[in-house]
């Protein structure tokens, strides 16, 4: 019987889980040396919280590529996405290519940003921007210097946090969080927004690896805002998540918040070159694309969908993917 190609090319995925912190490091320390920025789905906190996500590393002639994968079913339509671009370990293009063109004519679409475009020299007629998926990246340490006139009001609203009355900068998981996250939760429904965070913060809270920080301001004993930030290599961190206290009437705390995820990210390397920081997306909710802008981005990197060149075969997968 002749094999069936999706069934090959999806045998030995797996779902992502915590051990992809330190499964994946090498890889995201190799696509370092050919990208100037990181994307926001290069964490594996992110992942690991929003559930759907799968890997596999590619084997040919001994070289290894890593290649992340999500599944999804949205108004009953079943679609694979091939949701960064694949990794090899050796930095071989050819063998990235494969992965894609492979990918492509197996049905599964494929998410790049503009560097991924440049690099693998695709013709951007083919490509489409995934409307809201434009992301915010930021230089570290030209945060942490907030040096001149571009950042003066941002100077004033961090001194205003850190000099306050009882400030305290904390790190790890605590008590006090779960209910910023819940009131955060109870008033994007109160105005008409969907998605909840808590579920997220859940599964965020039970993991542990060096590469994840979780840190929180306190005024006067009242917890202000907690960030989650991650390295994904040495000089590559995703912003995860970041909540504040809508309760509270200081109610300017994002500046000193992302002041603090950047100087954890400066202070975390100490070789040569600027560390860079993804916040993501504001993927439409009105007001945030204006609150990362006045975070001081040093690049905008927009998303694309490159889509695939024949029909998934969708049987297939729903059976590989059901046993997962």
């Amino acid at each position: 019987m002749k094999p069936n190609p999706t069934q090959e090319f999806f045998t030995g995925l797996r779902r992502v889980t915590e051990d992809c912190y330190a499964a994946f490091a090498p890889y995201y320390a190799q696509r370092q040396q050919h990208y100037v920025y990181p994307v926001y789905y290069q964490s594996v906190t992110q992942m690991v919280a929003a559930g759907g996500f799968f890997w596999k590393v590619f084997i040919r002639d001994g070289r290894r590529t890593l290649a992340v994968f999500k599944r999804s079913s949205i108004m009953g339509n079943y679609s694979v996405m091939l949701h960064i671009a694949p990794i090899s370990l050796s930095g071989n293009r050819d063998d990235e290519l494969w992965v894609m063109q492979t990918a492509r004519r197996l049905g599964v679409t494929l998410k790049l940003c503009a560097e991924d475009i440049r690099r693998y020299h695709v013709p951007f007629r083919l490509c489409d921007p995934i409307r809201g998926n434009l992301e915010y990246v930021y230089d570290a340490q030209e945060i942490v210097a907030m040096a001149g006139g571009k950042f003066h009001g941002f100077r004033r609203a961090v001194r205003k946090v850190l000099g306050a009355e009882g400030y305290r900068h904390t790190y790890g998981v605590n008590d006090d969080i779960a209910p910023v996250v819940a009131a955060w939760d109870a008033r994007n429904k109160a105005q008409g927004r969907t998605g909840v965070q808590s579920p997220h913060w859940r599964k965020i809270a039970a993991l542990s690896a060096p590469q994840l920080r979780i840190h929180s301001v306190y005024v006067g004993g009242r917890l202000e805002s907690f960030s989650v930030i991650e390295q994904v290599s040495p000089k590559h961190w995703v912003l995860v998540m970041g909540v504040r206290n809508y309760d509270s009437p200081l109610n300017d705390v994002n500046k000193a918040m992302h002041f603090l995820d950047c100087q954890i990210a400066a202070k975390a390397h100490t070789g040569v070159g600027t560390v860079y920081a993804n916040i993501g997306a504001a993927i439409g909710l009105d007001g945030l694309d204006a609150e990362k802008e006045h975070l001081k981005p040093c690049a905008h990197q927009q998303i694309y969908r490159m889509g695939a060149t024949q029909k998934l075969d969708t049987q297939t997968v729903k059976s590989i993917f059901a046993n997962l």
